[in-house]
């Protein structure tokens, strides 16, 4: 429900307030079939869900009908299980329409590689490889991947890696973009724990920005603290 680290805190108090408006699509174990004998049955969401008699769900969803509706109430007494670490994390849009501008296409994936970079110093992550998702029109759907000399949390290391696959592919076959995006794995828990004998200049000028980009996002937002090239996204 909030995307993209998936982590919603629902009180007691707004169980309702929150899931009722819900698509009853969205529940876990509705699939498309269960979806559309519930809407036969006039039932769309999960505040309709919870206020009918659980018998009527039994009779359309047989021994699931009863958990359905427990779920539409906010009730579930299945142990909660951690996931296990995550192996990738990266971003990605989706635009209304086809983007048909090669340089428009860059800044969005420009944003999406500032953002992925964020999240990976967050957890404390570097990543060895960067790989480019590209989706058209027809939903054709392509991957490039670029794998680094050593693990990096830094924006501008993703950045050039990320930027790189996309500009040699469009240079060869470019063609209107539907969704774009952009996803890191070879994931390390740190993003260069050995480090060089001598001081790198560059890379602690890259850490410096990457840092007081953080900050200033942490505290006005995404928008403050943009690189140019970003601030002229299309709408998504």
């Amino acid at each position: 429900m909030d995307k993209p680290d998936g982590l919603t805190i629902i009180t007691p108090d707004r169980v309702q307030e929150i899931l009722d408006p819900l698509p009853v699509g969205q529940m876990w174990g509705i699939g498309p079939a269960a979806e559309k004998r519930l809407h036969r049955l006039g039932l769309r969401t999960f505040a309709q869900l919870r206020e009918i008699d659980p018998a009527a769900l039994r009779a359309s969803l047989g021994s699931w009908g009863e958990r359905a509706s427990r779920l539409a109430r906010g009730e579930d007494d299945r142990p909660v299980v951690p996931d296990g670490e995550a192996k990738s994390i990266g971003h990605e849009t989706t635009f209304h329409a086809n983007l048909t501008d090669a340089e428009q296409v860059r800044g969005v994936l420009l944003r999406l590689t500032e953002d992925t970079a964020r999240r990976l110093r967050r957890k404390g992550r570097g990543a060895r490889t960067v790989t480019c998702k590209i989706r058209f029109g027809d939903f054709e759907t392509i991957t490039r991947s670029r794998t680094l000399d050593k693990a990096t949390d830094s924006t501008a290391e993703l950045w050039d890696a990320a930027r790189g696959i996309f500009d040699t592919w469009a240079a060869r076959s470019f063609r209107p973009v539907r969704l774009i995006g952009v996803s890191t794995s070879g994931l390390a828990h740190h993003a260069d724990p050995q480090l060089p004998l001598f001081g790198d200049p560059e890379a602690a000028r890259r850490t410096a920005i990457d840092t007081a980009s953080d900050a200033i996002t942490a505290r006005f937002g995404r928008a403050r603290g943009a690189r140019a090239r970003t601030l002229r996204d299309p709408p998504e």
